[in-house]
């Protein structure tokens, strides 16, 4: 069976440059005149089957190697490297992709399902790109599958097979590192969509109608599954690594965060060409962009140039992966700069001065994201470039990151407000002076009563004036948004109701004008999740960290919280074993004080690996979390170390809002649309 994998994805690998290279040959035919017209069509179905084929063959492999992990076939040097006879079928499963050689293969299976999926989807007026989507799609499908069958082969044979497996990573056995990687590799694969028709439109050399549609759609996509994978990541770190915090500014979290943030800068730069049909080079070039650091992450992970605890899968693949990035980044550019002069934009279409308006600001805020994300881009690329100039490799640690985050968030916030106050192609702020008077009082009062019950008047003076001064401008861009969504109703009922046939139920008026704008409303949704994450983020300036000794049934009060230690139980998990710290929290908010719960960190151990890892235990309130982590213990007394941290929920809660706004926002009108490309 690993022998028929192997040749499956040796199989892909020819098809895939087989789809290529037919599609280059439909694209000569075609160019040579109507009369060779049958022959490129022929050749394109051609291309297309092929894909096709290509992809079921990738779906076979990875069926392959789920059932030999299942069956723990340890002559499979990647099964015998990453399962053992006591992981937990769930982890069985997961072991698909938690090492390089799988989920290089994981990738490829995702990447050829997303890609059939878009040569099949390929809207009848933008069939003259299908040929140059083809072409670009399967070209990168035949990188993966070239790295399957050399570098990254999940089905190498090692005999005698040994007896038992090594075992997964213990690190990586939680509930969220099995989800976490998948979401991730869907956002990278779906970049591959809007970087295909970026290309396809310069190869062509025109705009077509719902080119900008179908890369907002496909954009949206990815960053749909990116912002899941990274705030799931985080959450990974949180419960797992045992040191308080989410985010670390860690070279692998930057290389997933600069797609996400070339990606947000892509979104916006789509609604400005549906709006102004302004920026579609600058929208190809972000797209180009994206996809590239897509791959460039990987690099990161698994070549080792950088150190991370997120390295878990480790190789000589470093070299050849940068021969790929080399070329894939030097093509595009080499192709954009040959090409881009001669795009052509639909006619008819008016020219529209820049000025203070909505459009300003959107275009303010790409600027800023891409800043930001160069940022990210130079401190995570420092320790390399340090050592490339003076030989010594210095790294950047999270204070560097920490610096220039605040700044980068606040404008963004700030352009958010003012362009809510904006119209499109209008200098006028629409709200009054009354209004925004009453918007901005609002705001102070609702930092000052939020400061109060999130306990930041804690916090030193100076940790106080940043977060009250943010709170106050995140309150504010909340509430001109809100005024925003509410004038648009208003005006949208009172000509609904005009009209003699409506209705006159508010109910339903709301009822249509959401119909009728739900695009609007998901971007609504998601922005206001992003202001609440930056609630969440300044949570992080009144955190709290103490190292505790806890002597047996001898309480010991912090931040109106006891903990009194009752001793140490051996607790067995699945295959871990966990010495468990057994900790009862009380309330002294309360009188009298109330138990709150009873909480266990504890150090685990596994069969397969001899290092003992932290399993932390979290009392999740609203407003902070008390994170306890188990340091030292014997049966009279223990050392926890406690980290409070305010605010942390709402940086979940704002994952949800964030995706649910980017899951409203798919369902775009597509007539408005292709009228504005």
């Amino acid at each position: 069976m690993a022998h028929l994998g192997f040749y499956l994805c040796l199989f892909g690998l020819l098809l895939s440059g087989y789809s290529m290279w037919v599609s280059c040959m439909s694209m000569g035919y075609g160019w040579l005149g109507s009369r060779m017209g049958s022959v490129s069509h022929a050749l394109h179905r051609s291309s297309y089957r092929a894909m096709w084929v290509s992809c079921a063959s990738v779906v076979s492999a990875s069926l392959i190697l789920w059932i030999l992990l299942w069956q723990r076939d340890y002559s499979v040097e990647y099964i015998f490297k990453n399962s053992s006879d006591d992981l937990p079928l769930f982890y069985t499963i997961t072991a698909f992709w938690s090492s390089l050689e799988g989920s290089h293969l994981f990738w490829s299976l995702i990447l050829a399902l997303i890609g059939t999926i878009a040569i099949s989807t390929v809207p009848r007026s933008l069939k003259p790109y299908a040929p140059y989507l083809h072409m670009f799609i399967s070209g990168v499908m035949v990188w993966m599958y070239l790295l399957l069958v050399s570098y990254s082969d999940p089905f190498r044979i090692e005999l005698p097979p040994p007896p038992h497996g090594m075992g997964m990573n213990a690190l990586l056995q939680n509930p969220y590192m099995a989800i976490h990687p998948p979401l991730l590799f869907l956002g990278y694969t779906s970049l591959v969509v809007p970087y295909a028709y970026g290309m396809a439109a310069l190869c062509h050399g025109a705009f077509l109608p719902l080119w900008s549609v179908m890369m907002r759609r496909w954009t949206l996509v990815a960053w749909i599954f990116l912002t899941l994978g990274l705030f799931l990541g985080g959450r990974w770190a949180y419960v797992e690594l045992g040191w308080g915090g989410y985010w670390a500014w860690d070279p692998v979290e930057n290389s997933s965060f600069i797609p996400w943030l070339l990606t947000t800068a892509l979104i916006h730069g789509c609604v400005i060409q549906s709006k102004t049909r302004k920026l579609s080079k600058i929208n190809i070039l972000l797209s180009i962009l994206a996809f590239f650091f897509s791959f460039f992450g990987t690099f990161l992970t698994r070549s080792g140039i950088v150190v991370s605890v997120h390295s878990f899968a480790q190789s000589s693949i470093g070299k050849v992966y940068v021969v790929f990035l080399a070329v894939l980044f030097g093509l595009s550019m080499w192709i954009f700069l040959l090409r881009n002069h001669r795009l052509s934009v639909v006619s008819g279409t008016r020219e529209i001065r820049w000025r203070l308006s909505r459009e300003l600001m959107m275009v303010g805020g790409m600027f800023v994201l891409v800043v930001l994300a160069a940022v990210v881009s130079l401190g995570t690329l420092y320790p390399i470039i340090s050592e490339m100039i003076g030989g010594v490799k210095v790294n950047v640690q999270a204070p560097y990151f920490n610096t220039f985050a605040p700044w980068f968030g606040g404008a963004l916030a700030t352009l958010m407000a003012f362009g809510a106050l904006l119209r499109y192609h209008q200098s006028s702020i629409f709200m009054r002076w009354t209004s925004r008077c009453v918007c901005i009082g609002a705001a102070v009062i609702c930092a000052w009563i939020f400061s109060w019950v999130s306990d930041v008047f804690a916090s030193s003076a100076f940790r106080f004036s940043v977060q009250f001064i943010g709170s106050s401008l995140v309150f504010f861009t909340a509430l001109c948004l809100c005024v925003d969504v509410r004038d648009r109703f208003l005006m949208f009922m009172s000509r609904f109701r005009a009209t003699d046939e409506a209705p006159q139920s508010s109910v339903v008026c709301l009822f249509v004008w959401f119909k009728k704008n739900i695009s609007y409303v998901g971007g609504v949704v998601a922005h206001l999740g992003f202001l609440v994450a930056l609630l969440g983020f300044l949570g992080n300036y009144s955190g709290v960290e103490k190292v505790m000794s806890l002597q047996s049934r001898q309480p010991v009060s912090f931040m109106n919280y006891s903990f009194e230690y009752l001793g140490m139980d051996e607790v067995r998990q699945d295959n871990a074993t966990l010495m468990k710290a057994v900790v009862m929290v009380r309330d002294h908010r309360r009188t009298p004080a109330q138990l709150v719960d009873v909480l266990g960190p504890a150090r685990s151990s596994y069969p397969t690996s001899q290092e003992l890892l932290h399993e932390v235990d979290v009392l999740s309130g609203v407003w902070h979390d008390l994170y306890l982590v188990l340091a030292d213990h014997d049966q009279d007394a223990v050392s926890i170390k406690l980290y409070y941290n305010p605010l942390v929920k709402l940086v979940w809660l704002s994952m949800f809002l964030l995706v649910f706004g980017g899951v409203l926002s798919l369902f775009q009108r597509v007539s408005g649309s292709v009228k504005s490309v």
